[in-house]
C-alpha cells in the first residue's frame, strides 16, 4: 500500500500521508475536498491471508463504531469501496497514541493517569449503553492529544453485548497483554471484560510497565488467569491509595469482583480527583486467586466410595476415648445455648440502653436538579444527614444545584445517619478566547482547539488583512465564555469589490468620460465613426447603460465621433492608411497611438491623430489630406512604431 499517496477514495478523499498501521489495515491522513477538512482514512489490507475474516471484521468495526457518537470515541464519518480497496472514513486526531504517549514520558503523573482513564471510561460507558463491548481496550488503541483529550478507536473486534460473546473455538482473539481472564479462556466476555482491560491500561499509565510480561503470548495468558499482579502503589509510591484500590478492584480475576459497570467505576475515578485522599470502598477479595484442578465426577465418586482407614491397636481404647470427648463436646454445647439465650435478653435492654433502638429506613429522595439550598431542606425533613458536599464545575447544571448524589434516589437508607455525598455545580468552565485576529486559519484553529473551543469559519472581504488570515472573532479575542463554546472565525477573502454607477456619457466629450473613468477605476476603450452632425470627439454611443451598477476595474466602450474634412482646398488630396494594432501594447492595457504628418502642404511636423487603444482594436484606418509627397510617422505611447512616406495627388 506504500502507492496510495496521492490516490482519491470516493472522489472525495485524497491520501496525503501514512499516519499508522497494524495487521488488519493501514490508516492515513486525508483531506476532504468536499467539507475541506482532514480526516483519518482507515483501509483494509488486501495483502492478508484471512481477507474474507478481516472485511467482516472491518464492517464490524463500521458497524459498531458508527452506531455510537461521544467525545471520548472517535466518530465515524463514512464507509465506502473501491474495486478491491475497502476503506473507513473517521475523524482525524492530532496528537498520539496514548502507548506512544507512555514511551516518551516513561510513566503518567497520577492525575493525568485519572483524567484519562476517566474520559476511557466515560467512553465505554456510552459503548456499553448502546450494547457495544469494545473487547481490545489498550493503550495502543486510545488517541491523546497536547491536552490530554483521549478518545477510544478500533473497534475492530467489538461484538455486541446482546449476542454470543463466546471466543471463536481454538482461537482468543484480542491483544495478549491486556485482554481479560475469561478472552484467554475463551470464555464469555462482557462489558467487565473491558473493565479488566482498561485496569491494565490505568496499570500501565501509572507505572510505565504492564502487570504481565512473559517471552511467548501463551505466558502471559497464563499469567493472566493465573497470577495476581504487583500493586501499583508498590511500584509507584505517590499515588492515592484510592487509586490503587480502584486499578486492583478493575484486575479482579473474577468478573463478578470486579466493577459490574463503567459508570460505577467512573463515579471513582472522579471522586478521586475530587478528594485524593478519601479512601475508597471495595468489595474485598475473597480469597486469594489460586491454582487448582476443576472438581470432576471421578473426582467425587472416589471421594464416595473410599472406604475409612483405622487402625486395630487399641481400637476399644480410641472408641472410649472418642465417646468421652463426644459427651464432653454435647454439655459445652448445652452451656453455650444457655448463655446465649440469657445474654440475648439482658445484653439487648443494654445494647439498647446504650445505642437506642434499632434506626427506621427512608427511601433516598431525587436531589439531582436541586439547588443545594433545597437538598438540604429535603433531607433535613427526612432526617438524613450530608456527609460530604464537593463544588465542582459542570455544563449541565447551573450554580449551586446539585448535579450528582449518592446514594442514589429510592435506595433505603436509615434516619439521622451522616451518609449522603453530593457533589454541587460551580457553572461552566469558563475559557477566556484566545485573540486570534491576523493569524492564518490553521493557527488560529490550533489555538481553539487548545483552549477546547468550537468553532466555525466564514469568509469575509478585508482591504487590510490578506486573503488567508482571520479578520475577526465572535466572540471576539480575550472575552470569557463558557467552556465548549463556538467560535465564528471571520477569514479574509481579499479586498471588497467596489461597486461603481455608469453615467450617461452620451453627448459629453471624450477627455471628460476618460477623467471620470480613470478616477472610478473603469477601464475605458474606445471606438470612433464619423458624424458630421455631430462634434468632434462627441460620445455618441456607450456599450454599459447609464445608472447601471458595474464592479470596479469593468471595461467600459465609447463611440466617438472623429469628423473627417472631405473639403479639398487649395487642390488638397486624400489617402488612407491602414495602422495594424493586435500586436502593439502589452496585454489588454491601454496605450496612446499618435500620428505625425510633415511635408505635404504642412509647415513641420502636425500631428493629426491621438487616441488611445488597446490591441483589441486590431486594424483602424485614418485618411490624410494634402498635396504632394508627405511623411508619416506612427507613435506608440511616445516611442516611434513605424514611418511610411505617402504622396498625394
Amino acid at each position: 500500500m506504500d502507492n496510495m499517496i496521492g490516490k482519491v477514495l470516493g472522489n472525495r478523499y485524497e491520501l496525503v500521508e501514512k499516519i499508522g498501521g497494524g495487521g488488519m489495515a493501514v490508516v492515513y491522513k486525508a483531506k476532504c475536498r468536499l467539507l475541506n477538512r482532514f480526516v483519518a482514512v482507515k483501509i483494509l489490507r488486501t495483502d492478508s491471508d484471512m481477507t474474507e475474516d478481516f472485511i467482516k471484521r472491518f464492517k464490524v468495526e463500521a458497524q459498531a463504531a458508527g452506531s455510537l457518537s461521544h467525545p471520548n470515541i472517535v466518530s465515524i464519518y463514512d464507509v465506502g469501496n473501491e474495486g478491491e480497496i475497502n476503506y473507513i472514513v473517521m475523524e482525524y486526531v492530532e496528537g498520539y497514541t496514548l502507548k506512544e504517549v507512555i514511551a516518551q514520558s516513561g510513566k503518567l503523573t497520577w492525575k493525568a493517569t485519572v483524567k484519562i482513564a476517566s474520559q476511557i471510561c466515560a467512553g465505554l460507558e456510552h459503548a456499553h449503553k448502546n450494547h457495544i463491548i469494545h473487547r481490545d481496550i489498550k493503550s495502543q488503541n486510545i488517541l491523546v492529544n497536547e491536552e490530554l483529550v483521549a478518545k477510544v478507536t478500533d473497534f475492530g473486534i467489538a461484538r455486541a453485548s446482546s449476542n454470543s460473546t463466546i471466543t471463536m473455538a481454538g482461537n482468543t482473539i484480542g491483544s495478549v497483554h491486556y485482554f481479560s481472564p475469561e478472552q484467554a479462556k475463551g470464555q464469555h466476555t462482557d462489558e467487565k471484560s473491558d473493565i479488566y482491560s482498561l485496569g491494565i491500561v490505568m496499570y500501565e499509565m501509572i507505572t510505565g510497565r504492564l502487570p504481565f510480561d512473559a517471552d511467548t503470548p501463551v505466558s502471559v495468558a497464563l499469567k493472566q488467569i493465573q497470577e495476581l499482579p504487583i500493586p501499583p502503589i508498590q511500584l509507584e509510591h505517590d499515588m492515592p491509595i484510592a487509586l490503587n484500590d480502584i486499578i486492583m478492584k478493575a484486575l479482579q480475576k473474577e468478573p463478578r469482583l470486579r466493577y459490574q459497570s463503567a459508570t460505577e467505576m467512573l463515579k471513582d475515578l472522579q471522586s478521586v480527583l475530587a478528594n485524593p485522599e478519601k479512601t475508597i470502598v471495595t468489595e474485598k477479595n475473597i480469597g486469594a486467586t489460586t491454582v487448582m484442578p476443576s472438581v470432576t465426577e471421578n473426582m467425587i465418586n472416589e471421594r464416595v466410595t473410599k472406604p475409612a482407614v483405622v487402625e486395630d491397636r487399641d481400637m476399644g481404647r480410641k472408641k472410649k476415648s472418642s465417646a468421652k470427648n463426644a459427651t464432653s463436646v454435647f454439655a459445652f454445647l448445652i452451656a453455650l445455648v444457655i448463655v446465649a439465650i440469657v445474654f440475648f435478653f439482658i445484653g439487648k435492654g443494654v445494647w439498647n440502653a446504650i445505642i437506642g433502638e434499632e434506626k427506621p429506613e427512608v427511601p433516598m429522595p431525587t436531589l439531582v436538579g436541586k439547588t443545594i439550598q433545597e437538598a438540604r431542606a429535603i433531607l433535613e425533613d427526612k432526617n438524613i444527614e450530608i456527609k460530604s458536599v464537593i463544588e465542582q464545575t459542570n455544563d449541565d447544571y447551573p450554580k449551586g444545584v446539585v448535579a450528582v448524589q449518592n446514594p442514589k434516589p429510592n435506595i433505603h437508607v436509615k434516619e439521622g445517619v451522616s451518609i449522603v455525598e453530593l457533589i454541587v455545580s460551580t457553572g461552566k468552565a469558563e475559557i477566556t478566547v484566545p485573540n486570534v485576529v491576523n493569524y492564518t486559519l490553521e493557527a488560529a484553529k490550533a489555538a481553539l482547539d487548545k483552549e477546547e473551543l468550537q468553532y466555525i469559519v466564514t469568509e469575509e472581504a478585508s482591504d487590510e488583512v490578506p486573503v488567508g488570515y482571520v479578520v475577526r472573532t465572535s466572540p471576539e479575542g480575550e472575552r470569557t465564555v463558557s467552556a465548549s463554546s463556538i467560535i465564528s472565525i471571520f477569514v479574509s477573502s481579499g479586498p471588497a469589490t467596489k461597486k461603481v454607477t455608469i453615467p450617461n456619457f452620451v453627448g459629453e466629450t471624450l477627455d471628460k468620460a476618460k477623467t471620470w473613468t480613470e478616477a472610478n477605476g473603469i477601464k475605458l476603450t474606445t471606438k470612433f465613426t464619423s458624424n458630421t452632425s455631430k462634434a468632434e470627439n462627441v460620445v455618441l454611443q456607450q456599450s454599459i447603460a447609464p445608472e447601471s451598477s458595474v464592479d470596479e476595474g469593468t471595461e467600459l466602450t465609447l463611440t466617438v465621433n472623429r469628423k473627417q474634412n472631405n473639403t479639398q482646398n487649395n487642390n488638397q488630396k486624400k489617402q488612407t492608411i491602414y495602422l495594424n494594432l493586435s500586436n502593439k501594447g502589452v496585454g489588454d492595457a491601454e496605450f496612446l497611438v499618435e500620428v505625425t504628418m510633415s511635408g505635404g502642404g504642412v509647415v513641420g511636423k502636425k500631428t493629426i491623430y491621438s487616441e488611445r487603444h488597446t490591441n483589441s482594436d486590431g486594424e483602424i484606418s485614418l485618411d490624410i489630406f494634402g498635396l504632394g509627397e508627405a511623411m508619416i510617422e506612427v507613435y506608440i505611447d511616445g516611442r516611434l512604431d513605424s514611418s511610411q512616406a505617402i504622396l498625394l495627388k
